[in-house]
């Protein structure tokens, strides 16, 4: 268990480097430090229960039905892909079954250490806020890595994410995590303690404005909201919205910048090619996908895609900006319900926790899954490791 207990803790620093070191290995296979440590955590964890060093954990159907589904679409379309492409498509089930197994890992930890991992997953936080800022004034674009297929994201916040999109969320979780312990604390915190929460209060939330994601301030509208349904002070759902409309108020005069226009139009036409595209795929085999992490195989082999070699790589290509429609595209109509029963099973028990208890962490948990689910309906957020990582890690915690 202390074995474990260290490669989660290793597994949380190396969530601080974010997307800024990546090694293409190869076939577009790219190799994170993070995506090595969880890896690796989840073989351990594998090797240590067949050995009974540690307890079995109590898992129901309900969380294996979707890891198998994938599995399942992988072997089912392995008649028209080519072995390395097998072997990439299981690299990419594998690293979603490894950042999932951190739910069980973390779960069979005592409460003195989650207590512990709640306080380093509060420290990262600042961190990675701090982190943002600097990028924010010293680094302001990503325009010498086009080559790589980032988008330049002109003055705007995109962190160690390298995509403002994926930050935005990330501060939309981390906000609603600070909010929660600032509420904790005006109960019973000291005046200090209470001072230095609101000032990240305010900190988080500016933040992400300062990202330009329509689709981070539109899930922090809805989690917000939600959270504050269930803190019966639906009034502060007002301000939030003013708040907003003074920011696009603030900003309407740069709009002439494209990343910065809230209203800009292009990325949308972009987003609804990426659905077209992944509907299309889909119906090529509805009731099991093309594969889970074969997607982009998928676009070249259904739809004769060319690709011109001369291009730069657009990391968009393995994806969708949908996480439902690449789960429906790649698991299909049976992946997709069993995705479906996953969370609804968290859920359930975050509701049962909730009106046992009445417990304020079992609303940021609520709240939470809220901003996953509306930020996945715009970016494929619910396979983004990094937020893999802090939901799972979350949940574990505290369910």
């Amino acid at each position: 268990m202390k074995l474990l207990k260290l490669l989660i803790f290793i597994n949380l620093l190396f969530f601080v480097t974010g997307e800024m070191f990546r090694f293409n290995i190869a076939n577009d296979i790219f190799l994170k430090p993070l995506d090595a440590s969880v890896l690796l955590t989840f073989f351990v964890w594998i090797f240590l229960l067949i050995l009974n060093k540690i307890k079995q954990p109590n898992i129901k159907w309900q969380y294996l039905f979707f890891p198998t589904t994938i599995l399942i679409s992988i072997v089912v379309n392995s008649y028209w892909l080519m072995p390395i492409e097998i072997f990439t498509a299981t690299l990419y089930a594998l690293r979603f079954v490894s950042f999932f197994s951190l739910f069980f890992i973390v779960a069979s930890f005592d409460k003195d250490f989650k207590q512990k991992l709640l306080n380093i997953l509060f420290i990262l936080g600042i961190v990675i806020l701090i982190i943002s800022y600097l990028q924010y004034f010293l680094y302001s674009s990503l325009r010498n890595v086009f080559y790589l297929g980032f988008d330049e994201h002109y003055f705007r916040i995109f962190s160690v994410f390298l995509d403002p999109n994926f930050a935005g969320v990330f501060f939309v979780l981390f906000f609603l995590f600070i909010f929660t312990k600032l509420v904790i604390a005006l109960k019973k915190e000291k005046l200090k303690q209470k001072i230095f929460l609101f000032i990240l209060f305010l900190i988080s939330i500016t933040t992400v404005f300062l990202t330009f994601s329509r689709t981070a301030l539109l899930s922090l509208i809805i989690s917000f909201s939600i959270y504050l349904v269930f803190l019966k002070k639906k009034k502060f759902i007002l301000h939030l919205i003013s708040a907003l409309a003074m920011f696009i108020l603030i900003t309407y005069p740069f709009y002439q910048i494209e990343s910065l226009n809230l209203f800009r139009t292009t990325s949308g036409i972009g987003r609804i090619e990426s659905y077209t595209t992944s509907l299309k795929v889909a119906s090529v085999n509805p009731i099991f996908g093309t594969g889970f992490g074969a997607y982009r195989y998928a676009r070249k082999f259904h739809e004769k895609e060319i690709i011109d070699e001369n291009d730069f790589p657009e990391n968009s290509k393995s994806g969708v900006e949908n996480s439902f429609l690449y789960v429906f595209a790649t698991t299909g109509l049976v992946g997709l319900g069993a995705f479906f029963i996953l969370w609804k099973q968290i859920l359930n028990s975050a509701f049962k926790t909730l009106k046992k208890n009445n417990d304020q962490y079992q609303i940021l948990v609520i709240s939470s899954i809220a901003c996953f689910f509306v930020s996945a309906l715009f970016i494929n957020s619910l396979f983004f490791p990094a937020l893999m990582l802090w939901i799972f890690i979350i949940l574990a915690i505290l369910l």
